[in-house]
């Protein structure tokens, strides 16, 4: 069976973006969007190259990503596990992170 690892800075991504979300649009928003992470976490174990995802070896090798509501999670097969590697709003350079991660 497959294991979601986080890695620090996507950890840190999930409480920036669900604290954001809390604050700015309330505790129903808040639910609604943590749900919506965890369905897109458990459909990244259930079928990681699957057609809801997509290859991006031109952030850094062996990576994929996949949507989430406004975000997008980029993570990597390791074995058996999956390490999610960063989660980012949609608008960000997201170039620019990855360097900042690798």
């Amino acid at each position: 069976m497959r294991k979601l690892h986080l890695s620090p800075a996507a950890a840190e991504d999930i409480e920036n973006i669900l604290r954001y979300t809390l604050e700015t649009w309330g505790e129903n928003q808040f639910e609604l969007y943590h749900a919506i992470l965890q369905q897109t976490f458990d459909s990244i174990l259930t079928d990681p190259e699957g057609p809801l995802s997509k290859s991006r070896d031109e952030l850094f090798p062996s990576s994929r990503s996949i949507r989430s509501g406004h975000h997008v999670v980029f993570f990597r097969l390791r074995k058996k596990n999956i390490e999610i590697i960063r989660i980012l709003h949609e608008k960000m350079d997201f170039l620019r992170h990855m360097d900042e991660e690798e």
